[in-house]
């Protein structure tokens, strides 16, 4: 506020200086007070500048931080969902070894001859442990095309029946609660 006290003293003096030189004070009375006004004029005029630039800063640095608040907040967010995604295992991080294993036990699977045929499966231990490796691969980002045609054996002119079996697969599965 005392800025602002200076800037509008400085134009005050300007506006009497240059009413001085107005009026009837003589030839070197009038010139005296117009310099003086010209002076005052001009030193309003810097010290004007200084105020909007120093107003202007204060603006930007508060837009500034609040676009910061924001952007920490949302990255409080994101690392939030990030801990209860890992939390509650929505978005399984496997470790290459644990993956490897997967898909170890998922080949070990397809290897059984009920593996290859799942209209013939006749325990249930080998279907549940099929639809646990299927939905493993899933999780770690294996395509159901991949898992029709690699695993369930299904290419080509029976890629239909396969996508067919994978559901039925899966809707087991939750019906199960496996």
């Amino acid at each position: 506020m005392v800025t602002w006290v200076r800037s509008n003293t400085l134009l005050s003096s300007t506006v009497v200086l240059w009413l001085v030189a107005l009026s009837p004070v003589g030839h070197l009375g009038k010139g005296v007070a117009h310099v003086m006004a010209i002076a005052s004029a001009i030193e309003t005029v810097r010290y004007s500048r200084e105020l909007v630039m120093q107003q202007a800063r204060r603006g930007a640095t508060a837009a500034m931080e609040r676009e910061l608040e924001q952007v920490d907040l949302a990255l409080h967010a994101y690392s939030q969902e990030q801990a209860l995604r890992e939390m509650y295992g929505i978005n399984p991080t496997y470790t290459p070894e644990v993956r490897e294993e997967l898909e170890k036990s998922l080949e070990h699977l397809v290897q059984e001859p009920s593996a290859s045929r799942p209209d013939s499966t006749s325990t249930s231990t080998s279907r549940k442990n099929l639809y646990i490796a299927v939905v493993s691969l899933l999780e770690v980002g294996k395509s159901p095309t991949y898992v029709v045609e690699e695993i369930l054996g299904f290419k080509g002119r029976r890629f239909e029946e396969g996508q067919k079996a994978l559901q039925d697969l899966l809707r087991e599965g939750r019906e199960q609660k496996w």
